[in-house]
């Protein structure tokens, strides 16, 4: 079994700024390899959980914050500990970034019925299959993503759906078996450790963006190891599109080709039918 787990980042302010999920990918090895040693991380620091948020918190002695009783030299220890773990034990690192301002300026309101969280759980669900198919044909997957992000019923609609048509898969070849789930953090090792990576790539994106230069710890984690970052900037998001358009006619049209299991007018085009719906 291939085993991905991903968590999103996001700016403080909800809608604005820069969006990532990103994770890890793992063979059955390296996820008991990680699970040991996080635990282990986390009886040494006297942690119920590691959240990178809360370790670099400007407020860390803040009663509600799980990292108070640590001094900012050992909060930095934990982290670097942190870092070590999640470079030993995953095949490979994947993060998808896309300003949403520019989302939902170019797609989303233009009549595209996904928000960018979905889109890029979408973007993941595509391309960590796809990096299955060659690299690992014979070993079933199992994607896993952070649970409570507010459009969550949408991106479960659209996973489900992509999952299940053959459409989806036609001349790509597909895992014996794909399957998805959503995730708590607070009890998910693998899943802190992608909120360790989305994080670092979010925050790495943000500072380039303002000119500011990436963080020492993000070129620790990022440094000599394979993370595949799929950046939607502008240009790309005007090109999806234009494609989009091009192929189902209006935004909406082409969200529902897309994204609805069962289309009427498909159906109809099938049977020979041109009425429109």
């Amino acid at each position: 079994m291939i085993h991905a787990y991903f968590d999103e980042s996001a700016e403080q302010k909800v809608g604005h700024g820069v969006l990532t999920v990103a994770g890890y990918i793992f063979e059955e090895d390296g996820l008991r390899g990680l699970e040991d040693e996080w635990a282990k991380l986390l009886e040494t620091y006297r942690l119920p959980y590691f959240h990178m948020t809360e370790c670099n918190a400007d407020d860390p002695l803040s009663p509600e914050n799980v990292f108070s009783h640590l001094t900012k030299p050992e909060r930095i220890e934990a982290a670097k500990g942190a870092i070590a773990i999640a470079r030993k034990h995953p095949l490979h690192g994947a993060a998808y970034v896309v300003l949403q301002e520019e989302y939902r300026e170019i797609l989303e309101d233009g009549g595209f019925g996904c928000d960018a969280y979905s889109f890029l759980l979408w973007s993941a669900l595509l391309q960590v299959s796809k990096w299955c198919i060659t690299n690992r044909p014979q070993q079933s997957l199992s994607l896993s993503f952070e649970q409570g992000y507010k459009t969550q019923s949408r991106a479960n609609d659209l996973l489900q759906f992509a999952i299940q048509d053959e459409a989806v898969w036609r001349n790509k070849g597909r895992p014996p078996v794909i399957s998805h789930s959503f995730f708590d953090k607070d009890a998910s090792y693998p899943g802190q450790a992608a909120d360790l990576l989305a994080w670092h790539v979010r925050k790495g994106n943000a500072n380039v963006a303002s000119g500011k230069p990436v963080r020492r710890d993000s070129t620790a984690l990022f440094k000599d190891r394979s993370i595949k970052t799929v950046h939607y900037p502008r240009e790309r998001l005007v090109e999806i599109r234009d494609h989009f358009i091009l192929t189902g006619g209006t935004l909406e049209r082409a969200a529902q080709i897309l994204f609805t299991p069962i289309d009427p007018f498909l159906a109809d085009e099938e049977a020979g039918s041109r009425s429109p719906k």
